[in-house]
Order: C-alpha cells, then structure tokens, then sequence
C-alpha cells in the first residue's frame, strides 16, 4: 500500500510539473485559443451582463423557448448556427477573482487522485516495464478521449486545441508512467 501511496504522489506530481511547462513554457494549454481583447469587448461585456441570467455555459445560438414545436425549434436553431457566428461560452457574472495558489493546490490534488487510481491498476498488473509505462501514457489518452476529443467533436473546438491537448496527456502520463512503474510492481509482475 505504500507503494501505491508514493507512486500517487510521484505521478501526481510529475503530472502537475508537465502541465505546468506545457502550459507556461511550450504553450500547449493555449493553442487555438486567443487570449487578445476583442475589438468591441466592451459592448459583449455589457451585452452578457445584461442578458445572461446566471453563471453558466452556454451555447450561442441557443434554443429559443418561444417555439413551442421540438423540430422546429431545433431546425431554427441549426440554421442560426450553420449562418454563424457561434460560441461556447463559460459566463461567471460575480466577476472571476483567481486565487492561482488554491488552483494549483486543487489541481496538484486531482493529478494525485488520479495517479491513485492509475497505481492501483498498476498494482494489478503483470509485464515488462516499459508495457506498464504505455498502460499509464495510455490513461492519459484515455481521458483525451472520454473528454477532450468531445470538446472538437460537439462543441467545434479548433483542432489545434484538440491536438494540443491530447499531446499534453499522452506526454504528461507517460512521463508519470515512467516513476509509477517502477514504484508499483505486482507480486507477479516481471521487470
């Protein structure tokens, strides 16, 4: 059990340092994605204030609740998104004040939650070293596809940003997978 305690620490950790130089170093998180203030951000700004009911995500354009038919709703409501724009908004009307400490406990504890769960299935396992490594990068491409392949797929994320992401669990998960392999061995595992 304490192997499987440690190798949650380490993986977690190595996780959370990958996902910090990809993000602020190699810019992974980022790709896609703009981050410049829109000409006329203002006028969104005030438009999403007085508009937006509550925190939320939404999706623009919406269904719009006047139509009463289902198919008629949904058909106006492609044909506004086959004209465009369209968006995907995360809208948090207090305000966001970050506490980036908080988040980055909060993220180092869900990297070593996860790796919890990754030196458990290690603990199960038999092979050769290098076979558990890709079985734990293989989680990271596991959680790309439960989650992130879905973000390109529904919500049209640019595919760069899709990519971008995929990398970043594949690398981050295998470069954890090389410490929680050799901490976890089965009884039956072999080197």
């Amino acid at each position: 059990m304490i192997r499987v305690l440690t190798a949650s620490i380490v993986g977690g950790i190595v996780v959370f340092l990958w996902g910090a130089i990809s993000h602020m170093v190699l810019g992974l998180g980022e790709k896609g994605m703009s981050m410049e203030k829109l000409p006329g951000e203002q006028a969104i700004l005030t438009t999403l204030s007085e508009n937006i009911p509550e925190t939320g995500i939404y999706f623009v354009p919406g269904m719009d609740p006047t139509i009463t038919d289902s198919q008629r709703q949904w058909d106006d409501a492609m044909e506004r998104m086959n004209k465009g724009p369209v968006a995907f908004m995360v809208v948090t009307r207090e305000g966001y004040e970050g506490n980036m400490a908080m988040q980055m406990v909060w993220e180092a504890v869900s990297s070593a939650a996860a790796a919890l769960i990754v030196s458990i299935v290690l603990l199960a396992m038999r092979g050769p070293y290098l076979f558990r490594v890709l079985v734990v990068a293989g989680f990271g491409v596991f959680a790309w596809l439960s989650y992130g392949a879905s973000e390109v797929i529904w919500y049209d994320f640019p595919e760069a940003y899709g990519v971008a992401q995929l990398i970043d669990q594949f690398v981050g998960w295998a470069l954890a997978g090389l410490f929680m392999a050799a901490i976890v061995r089965s009884r039956c595992a072999s080197a």
